[in-house]
């Protein structure tokens, strides 16, 4: 489990995930797949999905992600 703090406007590199994940956004918002989400929005990604286009808002997020340690996940 990890907590992530993102300053406004950061875009994540696209990643495939090749073990399952959990994302909860605690604060703010994100972009996730060209969707912008709000705080309270929860999310798996399951394996051999690919994550793209994560993108945080203008005031930034904070989100815990939980995940099994693999080579390619967040």
């Amino acid at each position: 489990m990890a907590l992530y703090r993102f300053l406004p406007n950061i875009i994540f590199p696209d990643h495939l995930h090749d073990a399952p994940e959990f994302l909860y956004l605690l604060e703010g918002s994100a972009k996730v797949d060209g969707q912008w989400i709000q705080a309270r929005w929860a999310s798996v990604a399951g394996i051999g999905t690919l994550a793209i286009d994560f993108q945080s808002g203008d005031a930034g997020c904070v989100f815990v992600a939980v995940y099994t340690m693999g080579t390619n996940n967040i």
